[in-house]
Parts: C-alpha cells; sequence; structure tokens
C-alpha cells in the first residue's frame, strides 16, 4: 500500500445510504422547539423592560398597599406568572403610566402567542413522537436489518414482527421497541463497523487519474463507482457447533502427544487441551521415554493401549487406564484432520474415510441447512437450522444445549457491483499523515510493565544465561500468579487496558499537542515531526480503520479505531470471496496482504484460536504455532507449516522476552483487535509475551484537556494532525448533570429544559453519544447517534441518564451523510475503510 498510484483497500459500507436516516429525525419537533425557544426569549425580554419602566413606577409611589401591588405584578412578570400577572396588571390600570401599561400590553400579547405556539408545538411532538416510532419499526423490518436479526436469534425480530401486525391494526408501537428498532436502522444507515446484513465488505483503489492514462476530471474522483446495492450474502454455521459435530461424531481414532509437552527435571509440562492452565505431571522414566518416542504420526487406541502395557509392564486393562488418565491431564490428544479453513468441513468430513453413513447422513443435512441461509428463503432458513440442530441433538441422545453456543450461524455480506475510488493525488498527503502519527501512537505497550515484571521474576528462577522451555516458562508464570507473586496475575487476566500514559510516543506526541492552541474548537498540527525510533518495539505496522471525507473543500481522515496491521481485514475477507464462489480474477481486484515481518523474526498465528469464524487466514498463509493439539484445527495431514510449542524456547536478558524456535526470533501476530482478553488465558499470556498490541486506543491518552464550561462540562477540542482527525470534538458530562425528568411532565417540557441545558454545554442538537459506567465492557460500546431536537432523542437521553451511566460523551458527528462518497444515481454512501501503514520514525521510514 505504500505505492499510492492504484492502491487497494477494504471498505465497509452500510445498508442504506447515508440519508435514510432523516425518516427518524424530526425536523417539524426542532421547529416547534426553536419556535418556543424564541417566544420565550421575546417574552423574557418584554418582561424585563417591563421590569425597568415598573421600577420607576414603584420608586414614585409612597410606601403603601398600592406600591406593593405594583411589586407584586413585577415580580409576577419576572417569574412568568402569567394569570396572575392579568389579573392585577387589570386592577392596577389606573397606577400604571402610559409607558408601564403600554408594555404590559405588549408583554400579554406576547404571552398568548407564546402559549398558542406551546400548544401548537405540544400537538406537533405528539404526532413526531408517534411517527418517528412508526418509521423506526417498518424501517427495521425491510430485508437487510430484518435479516440480521433472524440469523443472531435476536427476540427484537419477533417483537418487530408483533409492532408491524399492531401498526396494521392501528395500534403505535411502544417506546422500548421504538428505541431498538431506532438502534439498528441508525447502525444499518451511519454505523459501518457491525458485520452481518446491517453492512456489507467492499473494496476500494487510490487512483492516480494520469498515470491510469486518463485525463483528471474538474471536480474530485472521490466516488462509488457501479451500484452500491447489490449484494452477496455469505453465511456459515457457528465454529463452536461445527468443531462440536467434528470431534464428536468423526473424532480422529488416532492419538498424538500434546504439541506442547516438554519432559524437565523428571516431570512432564504440557499446556491443558483448553488452553486455560499448563499442567506439571510427575511421570517415571518409562513414561518419560514413551512419550518421547511417540510416533508423529499417532498411535490407534489398541496400539497406544500395547504400547503403554510394554513401557510400564502393566496388563492391558491398566493400561486402558493409564491411557484414559493421559488423555484426561492432556498429555495425548486427538489429531483433527478437518480443519475450519475448509470451505465446507462438514462435507469434507462427511467424506472421509471410515465415516458411517449415518454420521455423513447427519454431517451433511446440517451442511444443507447452514448453507440454505445464503439462498432465497433465508429468513425461514434460519429457524429451519435451529430445528435441525435440535433435531440432531434429540437424535444422538445428546444435551439439549451440545449446539447451542449464541447465534447458530455467522453472517457476512460483500458489495459485488461497486467499489469506492478516491483521487490519489488528493489523499496521498494524509496517507503520509497516517504513517507518521503511526510512528508517534503504533509502539505504546499496555502490557510492557507486567511483562518486565514477569520477565524478572523467570530471570530469577532459571537465570539469564539459557533458553527455557516455553511450556516450563509458562507453567512458572502459573504457578507464581497462584502463590501470590506481586504483578504476576495481570498478564493472565482478561481486562482490557490502555496503553501507559509514559510510554515516549504518547508522552511527546502529548506533549506536543498541550503546547498547540487551539482555534474554532479544533487542534491542529499541520504537520507532525517524526517520532523517536523504537527498535524495541513488535509493532512492524498499524491498520487505520476510518473515513476519508471532505468537509469545506478539505480532505480529513476520520479515524475511528488502529489496530495493529497485520492484514487481517483483507485475509478475512479474502476467505469469504473464496467460499462465495468468487473466481480468481475477480479476486485480484480485492486487496490481499500480509504482516509486514521484522528484520531475522518469522511471524507466527496461534492454530489453537482457529475454533472462530472471525479472520481466518487461508490455510498455510502463516506458519502457526501449534500449543495444544485439542483445541486446534491442524492435524498432521494438513499439510500447513506448523511450528510445536515444545520446539519454542524463552530467552531472557536482552531487554524484552524473546520466543524462539531453532534459534529463530518468533513474534505471534495477533487475531483480531479483542484477542488479547478475548483468548482463552494461556494464549491471552503468549500474545501480551510475544506479540504486538493488537489494538491502539490512545485517543482517552493523549486527548487534551480541553476547557470547562459555566455548565461544569468538559470540552476537549477536535484534534487534527495534519489532515487526520484523531479525536473528534468531545464534551464530557457527567451523568448527574443531565436534567432529570420530572414526575408529570411533558416531553415537550423536558426537551425544553434539555435544550437549555445543552446549548449552555455547547453540545450539538445532532451528536453521536456514548454512555460510559467504567467497566471494561464500555470501551467497546459504539457511539449512538441522538437528535436533542427529536421525541425519539429526548426519550433516549431519560433512558440512559435513568441508568447506572457514570459519564456520558457527547461527540460530533463526523462524518455525516453531507461528507459520504456519491454514487451514480446521487445516493450517498458512509464509508470506512481500512489503510494499513508502516510507521515513519528518525529511526527508520
Amino acid at each position: 500500500m505504500d505505492t499510492f498510484s492504484c492502491a487497494t483497500y477494504i471498505v465497509r459500507v452500510p445498508a442504506f445510504p447515508a440519508d435514510a436516516v432523516d425518516a427518524l429525525r424530526s425536523p417539524l419537533a426542532a421547529d416547534g422547539l426553536r419556535r418556543c425557544r424564541d417566544a420565550a426569549d421575546a417574552v423574557r425580554l418584554q418582561a424585563a423592560r417591563c421590569s425597568d419602566i415598573l421600577y420607576d413606577a414603584v420608586a414614585a409611589l409612597p410606601p403603601g398597599r398600592d406600591r406593593s401591588a405594583l411589586l407584586d405584578l413585577r415580580r409576577s412578570l419576572h417569574n412568568g406568572r402569567a394569570a396572575r400577572a392579568r389579573r392585577l396588571a387589570e386592577k392596577l390600570v389606573p397606577l400604571l403610566p402610559p409607558a408601564a401599561e403600554q408594555a404590559v400590553r405588549e408583554w400579554d400579547r406576547l404571552m398568548v402567542k407564546a402559549e398558542h405556539i406551546r400548544r401548537t408545538t405540544e400537538q406537533i411532538w405528539d404526532g413526531e413522537a408517534d411517527r418517528s416510532m412508526t418509521a423506526a419499526v417498518r424501517t427495521a423490518r425491510l430485508p437487510a436489518i430484518s435479516l440480521e436479526l433472524c440469523r443472531s436469534a435476536s427476540p427484537l425480530a419477533a417483537v418487530l414482527e408483533r409492532a408491524e401486525t399492531g401498526l396494521r391494526r392501528g395500534t403505535a408501537p411502544d417506546i422500548d421497541t421504538a428505541l431498538s428498532a431506532y438502534a439498528f436502522v441508525v447502525r444499518a444507515c451511519l454505523k459501518s463497523t457491525p458485520r452481518g446484513s446491517l453492512s456489507a465488505w467492499a473494496h476500494g483503489v487510490l487512483l492516480d487519474e494520469h498515470l491510469a492514462g486518463r485525463p483528471r476530471p474538474p471536480q474530485s474522483v472521490d466516488r462509488w463507482d457501479g451500484d452500491p446495492r447489490p449484494r452477496a450474502h455469505h453465511a456459515e454455521l457457528n465454529a463452536f457447533i461445527t468443531l462440536t459435530l467434528l470431534r464428536q461424531l468423526t473424532p480422529n481414532t488416532r492419538l498424538v502427544v500434546n504439541p506442547s509437552t516438554v519432559a524437565s527435571d523428571g516431570s512432564l509440562y504440557a499446556i491443558t487441551p483448553n488452553c486455560d492452565a499448563v499442567r506439571r505431571i510427575r511421570a517415571d522414566s518409562a513414561l518419560r521415554e514413551l512419550i518421547a518416542v511417540w510416533p508423529t504420526g499417532g498411535r490407534g487406541a489398541a496400539d497406544a493401549i500395547q504400547a503403554l502395557s510394554e513401557a510400564t509392564g502393566a496388563d492391558p486393562a491398566r493400561a486402558q487406564r493409564a491411557l484414559t488418565r493421559l488423555i484426561d491431564v492432556g498429555l495425548l490428544v486427538s489429531a483433527d484432520e478437518t480443519p475450519l479453513h475448509d470451505p465446507a468441513p462438514l462435507r469434507t468430513a462427511a467424506r472421509r474415510t471410515g465415516v458411517s453413513e449415518d454420521t455423513a447422513a447427519i454431517l451433511t443435512e446440517v451442511a444443507d441447512a447452514a448453507d440454505a441461509l445464503t439462498g432465497p428463503d433465508a429468513d425461514a432458513a434460519v429457524p429451519a437450522l435451529a430445528r435441525t440442530l435440535n433435531t440432531v441433538s434429540h437424535r444422538l441422545s445428546w444435551p439439549s444445549h451440545a449446539l447451542r453456543y449464541g447465534a447458530p450461524a455467522y453472517a457476512d455480506t460483500v458489495l459485488t457491483a461497486g467499489q469506492l475510488t478516491l483521487d490519489a493525488a488528493t489523499w496521498a498527503p494524509l496517507y503520509d499523515s497516517l504513517r507518521t502519527l503511526a510512528g508517534w501512537i503504533g509502539h505504546a505497550d499496555p502490557w510492557s510493565a507486567p511483562r518486565k515484571r514477569a520477565e524478572s521474576h523467570l530471570a530469577e528462577v532459571f537465570g539469564s544465561d539459557h533458553p527455557v522451555p516455553l511450556t516450563v516458562a509458562l507453567h512458572e508464570l502459573v504457578r507464581a500468579a497462584g502463590s501470590g507473586v506481586p504483578g504476576m496475575r495481570e498478564l493472565w487476566s482478561d481486562e482490557f487496558r490502555l496503553p501507559p500514559a509514559d510510554d515516549p510516543g504518547l508522552a511527546g506526541l502529548r506533549q506536543l499537542l498541550t503546547s498547540t492552541p487551539t482555534t474554532d474548537g479544533v487542534l491542529r498540527i499541520d504537520s507532525l515531526p517524526k517520532a523517536p525510533d523504537r527498535p524495541d518495539s513488535l509493532t512492524s505496522r498499524l491498520a487505520f480503520y476510518g473515513h476519508p471525507v471532505r468537509q469545506k473543500g478539505q480532505p480529513l481522515f476520520v479515524v475511528n479505531s488502529v489496530e495493529d496491521g497485520c492484514g487481517r481485514a483483507d485475509a478475512h475477507v479474502q476467505r469469504i470471496l473464496d467460499r462465495i464462489g468468487l473466481d480468481t480474477e475477480q479476486r485480484r481486484t480485492w486487496p490481499d496482504s500480509r504482516p509486514t515481518p521484522l528484520h531475522d523474526t518469522v511471524d507466527v498465528e496461534i492454530g489453537a484460536v482457529a475454533d472462530s469464524n472471525v479472520n481466518l487466514r487461508v490455510l498455510g498463509a502463516l506458519p502457526e504455532l501449534a500449543v495444544s493439539q485439542g483445541m486446534s484445527s491442524h492435524g498432521p495431514s494438513t499439510g500447513s507449516e506448523r511450528i510445536d510449542a515444545r520446539e519454542c524456547r524463552v530467552v531472557l536478558g536482552q531487554g524484552r522476552m524473546i520466543l524462539t524456535h531453532h534459534n529463530k526470533r518468533l513474534r505471534v501476530v495477533p487475531r483480531g483487535r479483542m484477542a488479547d482478553f478475548h483468548y482463552p488465558p494461556v494464549l491471552r499470556l503468549l500474545l501480551r509475551m510475544f506479540g504486538p498490541s493488537p489494538e491502539h486506543r490512545v485517543q482517552p491518552v493523549i486527548a487534551p484537556e480541553g476547557r470547562l464550561t459555566d455548565a461544569g462540562c468538559r470540552v476537549v477540542p477536535r484534534v487534527d494532525l495534519g489532515g487526520v482527525v484523531l479525536l473528534r470534538r468531545t464534551v464530557i458530562v457527567e451523568s448527574d448533570q443531565v436534567p432529570r425528568r420530572a414526575t408529570g411532565e411533558s416531553l415537550l417540557g423536558y426537551a425544553e429544559r434539555i435544550d437549555a441545558w445543552r446549548r449552555q454545554c455547547t453540545i450539538p442538537a445532532w451528536s453521536y453519544l456514548r454512555a460510559v459506567n467504567g467497566s471494561g465492557a464500555d470501551k467497546h460500546r459504539k457511539p449512538m447517534p441522538i437528535d436533542l431536537h427529536s421525541p425519539l432523542g429526548i426519550v433516549q437521553i431519560e433512558r440512559m441518564t435513568r441508568r447506572d451511566a457514570r459519564r456520558l460523551l457527547f461527540q460530533e458527528v463526523l462524518p455525516d451523510a453531507v461528507h459520504a462518497p456519491m454514487a451514480d444515481d446521487g445516493s450517498r454512501w458512509l464509508a470506512e475503510v481500512v489503510w494499513e501503514v508502516t510507521p515513519r520514525n528518525d529511526g527508520h521510514g
């Protein structure tokens, strides 16, 4: 991608055009709210003029009842007590000077007008609430959203169906159903990150028109080429269900030694098949020797029992019990022969030699039910698949939950008839800015401090003068964590961590931001200097997920997230393209990149996390580290390059723990941005010790302090670094600062108070809202667009403040529909692109 003349990249595009969400917004309600505000302001100003005039009239009267009555009239005008002010004004006309009488009459006229506007607006808001709730339900019943809800086995699908039936009978949907439908509709129009039918994978090209042999048009070439509507649907059986069927119905009868098994100090060490612990098994010399000479291709059960009997001198019955124990502790595991990488694993397994006809029929039946998910009757195919799985469980006398692991199918969608074309000459400077920015933020590691403590502990136990077998080192860290050694449990935790604020790159970038003034709500640095070199970092490339947009004619790249750049999106899409049958020539137009290797380093993936539908590469694309054969989808017959954990060593004393294989340094490539805390414990530890950080969520760490408003909220400016918007303008509000709706208060009355509050806090009426309550899961909550000029938006914020949200973050809507690239028919479709860049530092670039 560093060649910019015709670089391809991955794109995510929502299911609907960006302006489709306008049907859920309420311009009439917004106009009514504005008219109410203007009328109230006019009444307030007139009341202030009346107060000034009445002040002189009161001063001219001696103390007594007349003076007290005028003071009461003045107070009533101040407090907006219209009825009392009118009664007093009628009684006190003889006491009022002409100017005061005229001012009070003008106030009364404005008050009558304001009351009329308010009554009219109340009716508008009631009507708009019903209309927008109806629009949300009906839009959410469109095929793209209905299919996604059905595939994900969401209970909302049935709720929406009942709501639509009620609409046909004249019954309005309830507010909970409407808000849920609204959330799905907005994601399908403006959010490109959800998978399934709510958005599609697409591809784009950075095109230099001159190099392409065509003259540059007078307007920008940023556009959607082709129709962005036709989609190809891809669905496959949930990987956990697939593995359950394969391992239970077509188990390999050959047993192999767990690839992590290591003999040391008279014991055998092995990582458990579930990768949640490391065991130390005390074994006599006969058993150790038997494990050492166990055939690579494995042994059948009968051969294994005979080998155990000959090695230990036990009778066959005792040898069989010993074999069972060896399997239970994970020293011996079955060799899987059908990988999930296979385009049709169940059909492949059904054709294997030795598989019975009944088993093959079951596997084929489930495969047929899963394949029907991409057919014309996909809505009916989803419940049919669930019934098929239940029938299979019942037929095999399995527990009812044996084939239930979340949604039964995993779905993706691909845009087949269009691509995003961007002008290379326009976007080349921003691409260059991304490379420079990557040098500042790409090397921060949340686990650097716990890793150093782990390295120091291992050095104390084993010394730093010789390599330590990987499994033995892992066992020692497990033992230390269980014994309460300070700092050892952190690397095992499933928590999410932000990068450290004292990281040299982040600290330097924050210093640059602190010394830069803010202009018109934007903190802008036109050209970032190169970051200092970081030779100790394992990051070789970063993937920026974001939106290329134009605002007032200026190109901006708005960053959504930053991940390790190892071609993960490319690999995921290439696998889908292969499964939906795209031919080789068509697939060449889609990107297919690999990780950028570091000097003298071999990139490997952990084979034991292959039981996921997400982010699988083509088999053999990278060497795989076989940690525990029981969870791996690879076996001796797959033919892919693999590295057994037993052959790996941990080298200490070189500034950072190094994982080696036959004196070659290994780098563990993460599989997805949530890998470091969604993996099983042992795999989390491996990635945190020997791999780059999967995700770089640096925005909260480098965000400038911003300014405090009079209302007590904090306004953080937009951060623009050479055209790269790393941080959107954000208003941070504590939840208890948001006005609460009073008992019996009308929706319009509450909306007026919210409107006055948000203008004090400089919060745009159309914003992205994210609630934070302090838990690690907050990081993955997607911001939800909210319109504080609409009835649905007011109910939305009321619900958020009633829940346990501790803090609310209001972000500017960037990009909006007006920023989206245009298709040939004039519709605008938001695009989230994936640009992978090599960090530019002082030392290399």
